[in-house]
């Protein structure tokens, strides 16, 4: 499990079968995670510090899915102090990870 910090956004590299667990330090009331190379699709879920955060799995009923490259999954979060997101995918996936407003549709 790779750990990784960030305050607003954060690009990083999934290895493959393996979970990334970011936390976000950056107050907001959304988490957008986008899925940049796209060889397979992400598995997240999210949380806030101390708070609950399931594994996610690949192709898991626990989480949320961003399927191919250039696509983006957006998911209301009350991350006033900060958001936890863990990530997996079965290939080596570059994602990105944004901190965002209340303006999201999910």
């Amino acid at each position: 499990m790779a750990n990784y910090n960030g305050a607003r956004v954060l690009t990083q590299t999934l290895a493959p079968n393996t979970t990334d667990l970011c936390l976000m330090s950056a107050a907001g009331e959304a988490v957008i995670v986008s899925n940049i190379s796209g060889q397979a699709p992400i598995y997240f879920t999210v949380s806030h510090p101390g708070g609950s955060c399931p594994v996610p799995t690949v192709n898991g009923q626990n989480c949320f899915a961003v399927s191919s490259a250039g696509t983006r999954v957006s998911v209301r979060h009350d991350g006033m102090y900060g958001s936890v997101v863990q990530l997996i995918s079965a290939a080596s996936v570059q994602y990105t990870i944004e901190v965002g407003s209340r303006q999201v549709n999910v």
